[in-house]
This record gives C-alpha cells, sequence and structure tokens, in this order.
C-alpha cells in the first residue's frame, strides 16, 4: 500500500502483491492472521481513495479491487478451516484426534479450578476386535469402529471430547463429573454400548471394553501432571483393567501414578 501511495499510477503492477500476502498469510498463520491482512489491505485502499489523485478519480477499480480482496479473503478462510479440521480429525471415525485430546485435555487442566465438578480421562480399548479382525476382515473391523463411534457420541453426554487414538483405543474427556461415581457412571455407559452392539455388516460380534480413567486431580507426588502424562496413567489403569478380565473398569491410582525410572 505504501509502494501505490508513492508511486501512484506508474505502481499498479504490484496489486498481485496484496493477493500474495492474503494467501501468505492464510496458509502460513491461520483464520486470525488473514483477517488481520485482508484488513489491513481494506483500509489501504480506502487510504488510497482520499490520498492518491489516480484512485480518487477511479472510484470504482478500487471498489473492484476491494471486493475482490473481500471475496479472496473468504474463500481462504473456508479452506484453511477446512485444513483445520481435517488436521484434528480422525479421518475413519470422524472423532477428534490425539492432537484435538491434547488440546483439550491442556485446557481443561488450565481451567479446572474455574470448572464446577471434577474432570476425568477414560481411556477405552475394545476387547475381541482383533478376532473380529482376523475373522471378517478389515472392512468390517473398520465398519465396527464407525459404528462404536457413532454410538458412543450418542450414549454420552453432550459437550465431553471424543478422541480415536488410533486402532480399536477410544477416548472420552468427561468434565464437570462428581469424582469417580460419576466417572463410573460414564464408564458403564460405554459398557451398555458395546453390549447393545452385538451385530455388523450382518456379522455376529463379542467386543466389550477395558477402560482405564484418570482424574484430573492424580499426580506424581505433589507435581502437576501434563497432558501426557494423564494419558500415560490412564493407558496403565486401561491395562490393569484388562489383566482383571473382559469388560472391566480400573482407575489409575498410586500403582499407575508412581514415576518410571
Amino acid at each position: 500500500m505504501a509502494i501505490l501511495v508513492v508511486g501512484g499510477q506508474a505502481a499498479l503492477p504490484v496489486l498481485w502483491a496484496s493477493f500474495w500476502f492474503l494467501v501468505g498469510a492464510g496458509c502460513r498463520y491461520g483464520k486470525r492472521m488473514l483477517g488481520l491482512s485482508c484488513a489491513v489491505a481494506l483500509a489501504g485502499l480506502a487510504g488510497l481513495t482520499f490520498a492518491q489523485p489516480w484512485w480518487s478519480a477511479n472510484v470504482a477499480v478500487g471498489v473492484s479491487l476491494a471486493l475482490s480482496i473481500a471475496a479472496t479473503s473468504i474463500y481462504l478462510s473456508v479452506l484453511v478451516h477446512r485444513l483445520e479440521q481435517q488436521a484434528v480429525t480422525d479421518p475413519l471415525t470422524g472423532l477428534s484426534n490425539r492432537v484435538r485430546l491434547e488440546q483439550a485435555l491442556n485446557h481443561a487442566l488450565a481451567n479446572r479450578d474455574a470448572e464446577a465438578g471434577d474432570t476425568a480421562l477414560l481411556l477405552v480399548d475394545l476387547d475381541g476386535f482383533k478376532e473380529v479382525n482376523d475373522r471378517y476382515g478389515h472392512a468390517v473391523g473398520d465398519a465396527l469402529l464407525q459404528r462404536f463411534a457413532i454410538d458412543l457420541s450418542r450414549g454420552v453426554r453432550r459437550g465431553d471430547t471424543l478422541a480415536r487414538l488410533g486402532g480399536d483405543e477410544f477416548v472420552v474427556l468427561a468434565r464437570q463429573v462428581h469424582g469417580k461415581q460419576g466417572a463410573l457412571k460414564i464408564a458403564d455407559a460405554i459398557h451398555a454400548v458395546l453390549r447393545n452392539l452385538q451385530a455388523v455388516e450382518g456379522h455376529r460380534i463379542a467386543v466389550s471394553a477395558s477402560i482405564g480413567v484418570c482424574m484430573l486431580a492424580n499426580g506424581v507426588r505433589g507435581v502437576a501432571p501434563d497432558a501426557r502424562t494423564l494419558m500415560r496413567f490412564a493407558d496403565r489403569a486401561m491395562y490393569r483393567a484388562k489383566a482383571n478380565g473382559r469388560g472391566q473398569t480400573a482407575f489409575a491410582g498410586s500403582v499407575e501414578t508412581e514415576p518410571t525410572a
């Protein structure tokens, strides 16, 4: 814009730089920087209309360019939003992936003192999924994961974060639960979802879940945990639940939260 102010009509060939900055800002830095670049470009055009004689005499050109910049910004904003959603979404189930889960966990850790109730992290591993894959093939296994994701979304509370870590591992991040009893009710609801899931694409299945639960208040000898540490606690609890038999729930306790060498 400074070049256009100084150069006047002779500087018109550099107008392409406005679109170059828009594309660069949106693709590299996201929607906020894209919006800032669009606002600066539009403000610059408005200033040119009053400060530069050629632009004052050709208002229609400035309006056309402003509409072009606005349209380009809107299109890029939609595209960037779609790419951002793809980056944090599991492609098979449509649930959140590990990246978004860690973001939600970090947010919950940062705001847990301001929220009413406790927050629970439930790590769900499907018992018998490998047998379904081996017996009926990966297509049926994928259909099972998709069906479970849909039923899980319907069976848990609105506002809880649901994620798939990969394979047959899922996570529920439940906010505002009433202690361990509230978390246990959510775990029981997950077990009920799998009890009702008896067939996929015409094939009879028998799948249950081993669930490890970690309350966000847990720590390691008084040290506040981070997202990955909590995931490790829940993972250890899940393996203890699996060792107790199919369809079990275990809470992370002193065994899981002891630091490893």
